[in-house]
């Protein structure tokens, strides 16, 4: 790719199908400078069915380059006038980073840590490490995207764009600009299961084996005991192949969301569908761009964590299931019993 050009207003580097999502969401909302060229990290397969949406409902002043390199990324960003990241702990951004230093940084939406991590950035001794990893191997990627957030936030050239609602409690040191999933509200998937009355929604917590195994195929059992066949799990993209063996013998039917974010799926659901999730990042994106459904959100017992969650695995779960209630004017049950719920 030629980086003779000098139109290009945004260079955003994404490596997963959400951050694909918020870079969308943040175009079409014109909250980053035009025009935006997003550049992807990783095999165009991860990213085809967001690819495909967007073709049948163009974003204006949106390119994507698939497949792209952090070096492409870099040479095509001495033409930009800001650089967007989702991971902030990604060793492919810190290259980017190190080589763009004189642009704007913007952080886009990359779950639920996104926002810690900015908290983090207000701090002199700023220390981005991701909250499942041990401290053991030095991560000298974080290091480096630390002082340059650091530098840029103290500078005032830094910003973040996201869709989530902040906390309570938040100590964001850096201007946030908002969205509310207008594209995602606006664009129509198919789900291929219409009638269902309940969807459960797998976790990152049981495929990276934070949380017990048996006790999340307990809870599992309890969702799906005399569903008669009208529930469908969706599990997550590590999930355990044993699982959706476990869902079809308790009757459920294993889902797919097709590789679109799960809150795209969400919006097409039936009004009234129950969406059921242990606390993740659902709890705070699906009412947004998803309202008729109802969501609930189930609290992680202090029992079933593995010796490999960490304490800051844990209290950002538990910050989640706990803001919930106020976030969603949820009510609030005890431990093994929904945290909450939302949806008409």
């Amino acid at each position: 790719m030629s980086s003779t050009r000098h139109d290009v207003g945004t260079i955003a580097w994404v490596e997963s199908p959400f951050q694909l999502l918020s870079a969308i969401e943040a175009t079409f909302a014109g909250a980053l400078v035009p025009p935006v060229e997003v550049h992807l990290r990783g095999p165009t397969s991860t990213y085809r069915p967001l690819l495909d949406l967007v073709a049948r409902h163009p974003v204006p002043s949106l390119r994507i380059w698939a497949a792209s390199e952090p070096s492409v990324a870099a040479d095509a960003g001495q033409w930009a006038t800001e650089l967007a990241i989702g991971d902030l702990f990604s060793g492919q951004a810190a290259a980017i980073l190190a080589r763009c230093r004189d642009l704007d940084l913007v952080v886009l939406d990359d779950g639920s840590s996104t926002h810690r991590a900015l908290e983090l950035v207000g701090r002199r001794t700023a220390s981005l490490v991701r909250p499942r990893s041990s401290d053991a191997p030095a991560r000298w990627a974080a290091g480096l995207i630390a002082h340059r957030l650091v530098r840029a936030r103290s500078r005032g050239r830094m910003r973040a764009v996201s869709g989530l609602p902040i906390l309570p409690g938040s100590q964001i040191a850096v201007r946030v600009d908002g969205h509310d999933f207008e594209w995602s509200r606006s664009v129509r998937v198919d789900v291929g299961f219409p009638d269902t009355d309940l969807v459960v929604l797998g976790t990152a917590l049981a495929a990276d084996g934070l949380i017990g195994r048996q006790h999340y195929d307990e809870w599992l059992r309890r969702q799906f005991d005399g569903s008669r066949g009208r529930a469908v799990y969706l599990p997550h993209r590590r999930d355990a192949t044993h699982r959706s063996r476990q869902i079809r013998r308790l009757g459920g039917t294993v889902g797919s969301a097709g590789g679109l974010p799960v809150e795209l799926v969400a919006r097409n659901l039936a009004p009234g569908t129950r969406v059921v999730t242990l606390p993740s990042t659902t709890v705070m994106t699906v009412p947004l761009v998803a309202p008729d459904v109802r969501l609930e959100c189930w609290d992680v017992p202090a029992y079933w964590w593995a010796p490999s969650a960490s304490p800051a695995v844990r209290r950002l779960v538990d910050g989640i299931a706990s803001s919930s209630s106020s976030t969603f004017d949820l009510f609030i049950e005890s431990a093994l019993r929904p945290v909450g719920s939302t949806g008409r």
